[in-house]
C-alpha cells in the first residue's frame, strides 16, 4: 500500500470471521491451538458469533472469552456484528474486552503516525443509512473497512478505503469439486465471494471462516484463519 504509513509496516492483523460457536463443542479450544506462538498487532472479527439467526446468545460468552484470553495482540481485538448476530451482545462482549464498532470509525496510533478503523453493523440483514454514512466519513488516510460481507465493497472503494475485511460466505461452504460455491449469500458482490480480490484502489479479503452455519459440514472448501502483513509499497 503506497499510503500506508512507515509506522505500520510489518502490522500484523488477525481475522477471524463466522465462528458459529455453538455449532461445534470444542471450537475455540481448536482454533486456539491453531493459534498457538502466532504474534499479531490487531485483532478483527467481522461477524456470526452463533449459530441460530434469533434466541438465545449467552451459550458463546465463555468460548468468545477462551478466545479473548487466548489472543495476545498489543491492540486488542475489535469486531463488528454479522447477520446471525444481535444489538444484545454487544455489552457482553465489550465486558469482555471485545470492542464492537457499530457504524464507527475509530483512530490507531503508532509513533506520530496513525490508522483508520470503521466497523460497520450487518448490512445483509439489517442495512442502514448510517452504513453509508460512516464510510462516508471525512478522515483522511490509510483506511479499512470491517463489514460482514463483501456487499458494501463499491462504497467503500468509493470512499478511499485501502483494505476491506469480510466474511459471510464460508467460501460456499458446500462446494462443487471445482470449488465453485452452490450458495454464497449474497445480494451484491458475489465475485468476492472468497480470497483477496481487488475493485479499483482496494484491496479486499473475504474469509472462507473458522466455523460452518446450518450443518457443521464442509465440502469443498476449507475453515480458515487469516494472519495478514501490511505492507508499504517502496
Amino acid at each position: 500500500f503506497p499510503n500506508l504509513p512507515e509506522s505500520f509496516d510489518g502490522y500484523k492483523i488477525l481475522h477471524l470471521t463466522d465462528l458459529h460457536l455453538d455449532i461445534v463443542d470444542g471450537l475455540e479450544n481448536n482454533i486456539l491451538s491453531v493459534l498457538n506462538g502466532v504474534e499479531a498487532d490487531l485483532c478483527v472479527m467481522t461477524g456470526d458469533y452463533r449459530k441460530d439467526t434469533s434466541g438465545e446468545f449467552r451459550q458463546i460468552l465463555d468460548p468468545l472469552k477462551k478466545l479473548k484470553a487466548g489472543i495476545s495482540t498489543k491492540d486488542g481485538i475489535f469486531a463488528t456484528l454479522g447477520n446471525h448476530d444481535s444489538y444484545l451482545m454487544v455489552k457482553p462482549m465489550c465486558d469482555l474486552g471485545i470492542k464492537i464498532l457499530t457504524n464507527e470509525t475509530i483512530q490507531l496510533n503508532k509513533k506520530d503516525e496513525h490508522i483508520f478503523i470503521t466497523g460497520i453493523d450487518d448490512v445483509h440483514y439489517y442495512f442502514s443509512q448510517d452504513a453509508l454514512t460512516a464510510l462516508s466519513n471525512n478522515v483522511e488516510g490509510y483506511k479499512i473497512a470491517l463489514v460482514h460481507s463483501p456487499e458494501l465493497f463499491d462504497i467503500a472503494a468509493d470512499n478511499y478505503y485501502s483494505l476491506y475485511l469480510c466474511g459471510h460466505t464460508h467460501a460456499g461452504q458446500i462446494c462443487l469439486p471445482s470449488g465453485k460455491p452452490l450458495i454464497t449469500h449474497l445480494s451484491n458482490g458475489k465475485q468476492f465471494y472468497r480470497d483477496v480480490w481487488k475493485y479499483k484502489a482496494m484491496t479486499g479479503f473475504t474469509g472462507n471462516g473458522a466455523g460452518t452455519s446450518g450443518i457443521p459440514v464442509r465440502f469443498n472448501s476449507k475453515s480458515e484463519i487469516a494472519l495478514i502483513t501490511l505492507k508499504r509499497a517502496q
